[in-house]
């Protein structure tokens, strides 16, 4: 696998890695990531074509799924965690 392009997209760093005949775009944000593969052949001949579907409307949807994956990931360490060290038992 191998990087064919990189960017950044507002707050989202693309990276394109192209293997085989598969193109992967991964989206970075934070410490969450989000990756899509397509075949090579119609309609994603070359990068051209990855980088024509990495429009306004994906980077909203991404930008969306993000937001989900932070309250998920918060949800998850929230259930880990105990009582808070503030929190004293009621003493009667």
């Amino acid at each position: 696998m191998r990087i064919i392009h990189e960017y950044t997209q507002g707050s989202v760093r693309v990276t394109v890695f192209r293997m085989d005949n598969k193109f992967s775009v991964k989206l970075e944000q934070d410490l969450l990531e989000q990756t899509y593969k397509f075949r090579e052949g119609r309609p994603v001949e070359g990068l051209e074509d990855v980088l024509r579907l990495l429009d306004d409307r994906f980077f909203e949807s991404a930008e969306y799924i993000f937001s989900k994956m932070i309250q998920l990931r918060q949800t998850a360490l929230e259930s880990l965690s105990g009582p808070d060290e503030d929190d004293f038992p009621a003493i009667l």
